[in-house]
């Protein structure tokens, strides 16, 4: 059984995006993010094509399996990692900047809602294309 936590530390941010040093999170994201939380269906209806996983089979034939399992098995013991960290694409979907797997694991395990993070600059922008569906968290 997974126990799927999220950590909401700000100063944990930055372990959401691989391998980006302090000194680029800072310049990408000066404002910050908003933390929300919402229908996991509500994103997948939204979701760019690259970023949708659509069952288990998918999930195992197309994703990382090392990141996987790390998902997998960090939420299995319990430890809570950052939300995944949404964006919206040229052509108005949303996309995953960070945590396509945190993100597609949680829903096919069953998850009914997701906590997510965004630039503070496009909290409005999400919220309207979520149809005002979101709590905001943060």
């Amino acid at each position: 059984e997974l126990n799927i936590c999220w950590d909401l530390s700000a100063n944990n941010f930055i372990k959401a995006l691989d391998g980006s040093c302090e000194d680029e999170f800072n310049f990408s994201y000066p404002n910050g993010f908003a933390i929300g939380k919402v229908e996991v269906s509500k994103i997948y209806e939204l979701l760019e094509g690259n970023s949708k996983i659509y069952d288990s089979c998918d999930l195992w034939k197309t994703a990382d399996k090392s990141k996987t399992l790390e998902v997998i098995k960090n939420w299995h013991k319990g430890i809570a990692l950052t939300p995944p960290l949404l964006s919206i694409s040229y052509n108005n979907l949303i996309s995953i900047v960070s945590g396509n797997h945190r993100f597609n694991v949680a829903r096919i395990y069953g998850e009914g809602t997701v906590i997510f993070s965004v630039p503070l600059e496009i909290k409005d922008n999400i919220s309207c294309m979520l149809d005002n569906g979101i709590e905001w968290i943060s």
